[in-house]
């Protein structure tokens, strides 16, 4: 009856808003669109929606062929949009995310310790489920810089610069939104969040308190003042850092001078500046130095579009340099480093070293600043791909002491992701005829590695374009036949598909569908499943020649593949194209002083995965330099992205030991090479061993 306390969550709150607003019936589908979730959805949650509405005395009509509708006057719809849209908090049902949400928001705005008793009562549960609650929110909160501090008998509070607590609260907000809402604040920024209840009532109250509007307004000027756009992801973060810095100076909350940043009198500053002084003719509050420094080095720290340039630009090294002279720097040092560990062709990928400069650029800076570095592919990339997380952890190590800067595992992530990139590209062989256009949000390692791992997987596939965001007049997407994107996007008109930088099984399983009914074909793509070996694994005694004889450098590769060729573990195609890397950029593939691994594109003529050692008791002259002696030649032969990984890190580690390599030299037949190997691998000294990246 009405009257009785009913219990709903913030979906189904969000469900009955729609319903009320609506002028009349509603399909499942257009109520889905309206809330911002899936049909099934909803359809999961209408018996509550129903039961609710029914217990205020009003039916819900469920018709199949007719719609969903409310059978209500316009003065009960008045009454209940009121009731729904000021709810009392202990008549949600929040989830568990949700409620911890709902707890951060409130200990990042109370200016006093909130006991366990007020911040269960807040989140509808009891003290030991706050208790518990509070030890993954301190956890979260270290990753701006926030400490939470508990006192005894008057409960806990944080403890932070308030530029830490800017960002906390501004990741909060995206985190509660999700990727679609929070990417919909750019383009409707005057829109608020009144038609979303979905969202706890007292965050949802802060969000429509906002300033949004201004913002967006002030991020056009500064992109006009600047001449460049801000990719979407840092268009919207520093849109909502803007809105909450106006609200929290409004609030007498302003950055105190001793945590002004010294940063560069660059552009960004001048724009900086400007901006905030709009702000004060507007507001008529007093800005201090310390907030201009801190959007500076925002500004800074963001992903700046280079119209000239996009993921398959030929910019020479020295353009990009001169574009991103501290990221290309960088970028040199890590490729340099992972190509011992992951493929020597790393070095000969244009792609990655651009990819890697434009990343590397505004990361530094945002590392100097401590501005958040968010990857929520980290726990994927350190689970699917240690080595070559361990490889870019090594990387951003030896740069780390050149910058006196310290990395997050996050960006580390960040690293692989592109590696992983450049390590699928080497086995795309040709472009095809479906044309296919990316959608992503800025962040380039996303598409970055989407776009390898779908050319590789489905090689009749062609991306003809990567788009920053969404517009349905981009003359990219109208060209395209099919729409991927890493962000969740539904556009009833364009043939979207939304997938994961990773391409996992179920999505190539969806891309697959998509082109069996367009073309009425099987598409065919391979799966790349194969067991990471270990070098001992590889180490076969016909696959090892000791020669005393005196040859140049060809013969030296055509006899080092001559046992791979034999057991039909490569093909003649690869002999060539490892010769026509020598010729075309020399010997650069040195893993140490005179050991040289020969390789070429697994797409080259690899058909199992291999590794054949030639030991010379004569150097042979690969290069006029007096380094450029070879005594080892090893010829790799991989045949995916990963499955020699394991082997070359090994291999890598060894080689690099100078006592190591003069006991190959002084092998007389294979047998001795083989225990060679295995006696160094089984002597290895734990401590000096990889750490693991988990």
């Amino acid at each position: 009856m009405p009257g009785l306390k009913f219990n709903i969550n913030p979906r189904q709150r969000n469900i009955i808003f729609a319903l009320l607003e609506s002028d009349g019936r509603l399909t499942i589908d257009q109520l889905a669109r309206l809330c911002g979730v899936t049909a099934r959805v909803i359809r999961y949650n209408l018996d509550t929606v129903r039961a609710w509405l029914r217990n205020e005395g009003v039916p819900l009509r469920i018709r199949p062929g007719f719609g969903i509708e409310i059978e209500a006057s316009r003065a009960q719809r008045k009454r209940l949009l009121t009731l729904i849209d000021q709810p009392e908090e202990d008549r949600l049902i929040f989830s568990r995310v949700q409620r911890r949400h709902l707890l951060l928001f409130e200990l990042l705005s109370s200016p006093t310790p909130l006991t366990y008793q007020q911040l269960a009562e807040i989140g509808g549960v009891s003290r030991s489920t706050v208790v518990n609650d509070i030890e993954d929110i301190e956890t979260w909160l270290e990753l701006f810089f926030v400490t939470l501090k508990r006192l005894p008998n008057r409960g806990v509070f944080l403890k932070s610069a308030e530029s830490s607590r800017r960002f906390a609260l501004l990741n909060l907000i995206r985190e509660e939104l999700g990727d679609r809402k929070w990417y919909l604040i750019w383009k409707q920024p005057d829109a608020g969040f009144r038609g979303d209840k979905s969202i706890p009532p007292r965050l949802e109250k802060f969000l429509r308190s906002l300033p949004l509007k201004t913002a967006h307004m002030e991020i056009l000027r500064i992109e006009n003042m600047i001449g460049r756009a801000m990719s979407l992801y840092s268009r919207v973060e520093i849109l909502v850092y803007l809105a909450i810095s106006i609200a929290r100076l409004q609030e007498g909350k302003a950055i105190p001078p001793e945590e002004a940043l010294r940063v560069e009198q660059n552009l960004y500053y001048e724009v900086s500046t400007a901006v905030f002084g709009d702000l004060r003719a507007r507001y008529h509050f007093p800005i201090a130095p310390s907030e201009v420094t801190w959007l500076a080095a925002s500004l800074c720290g963001a992903k700046w579009e280079s119209p000239s340039l996009d993921l398959r630009d030929h910019a020479s090294r020295a353009e990009l340099e001169a574009l991103y002279p501290a990221g290309a720097a960088c970028a040199r040092q890590i490729i340099s480093t992972c190509a011992r560990q992951l493929h020597p062709l790393l070095l000969l990928d244009e792609e990655l070293f651009a990819e890697l400069a434009r990343h590397l650029e505004p990361v530094i800076y945002r590392t100097r600043y401590r501005l958040p570095i968010l990857n929520e592919n980290l726990p994927q990339v350190r689970r699917l791909y240690p080595e070559i997380y361990l490889a870019s952890q090594q990387g951003l190590r030896e740069i780390e002491q050149d910058l006196a800067l310290t990395f997050p595992p996050e960006e580390t992530a960040y690293i692989a992701m592109y590696l992983l990139s450049a390590l699928n590209r080497l086995n795309i062989r040709d472009r095809s005829k479906t044309s296919v256009a990316l959608v992503g949000d800025g962040i380039r390692a996303k598409v970055s590695l989407l776009r390898a791992r779908l050319e590789r997987e489905f090689p009749n596939l062609k991306v003809i374009g990567i788009v920053n965001g969404f517009s349905a007049e981009n003359e990219i997407l109208q060209q395209a036949d099919l729409i991927l994107s890493t962000d969740p996007i539904e556009i009833p008109e364009y043939p979207v598909l939304n997938v994961s930088p990773f391409l996992h099984p179920s999505e190539k399983k969806i891309i697959q569908n998509w082109l069996v009914e367009r073309e009425g074909q099987t598409q065919r793509f391979v799966f790349s499943d194969v067991e990471k070996a270990e070098l001992v694994d590889l180490l076969r005694p016909d696959h090892i020649l000791i020669s005393g004889e005196e040859m140049d450098w060809r013969s030296a590769v055509q006899k080092a593949s001559q046992p791979l060729l034999s057991n039909d573990y490569i093909l003649p195609d690869y002999v060539q194209a490892m010769i026509s890397i020598i010729e075309k950029h020399g010997a650069y593939m040195w893993l140490a002083p005179q050991a040289l691994i020969l390789h070429a594109r697994p797409v080259d003529g690899v058909l199992r995965l291999c590794l054949s050692i030639l030991i010379l008791k004569t150097p042979i002259a690969f290069g006029a330099a007096p380094e450029h002696q070879a005594r080892i030649c090893l010829v790799l032969g991989a045949v995916d992205d990963h499955a020699h990984l394991k082997a070359l890190l090994e291999l890598n580690r060894l080689l690099n030991q100078e006592n190591f390599r003069e006991k190959l030299i002084r092998a007389q037949d294979s047998a001795e090479v083989i225990r060679i190997f295995w006696s160094s691998l089984m002597s290895f000294n734990p401590e000096t061993a990889p750490a693991d990246p988990n």
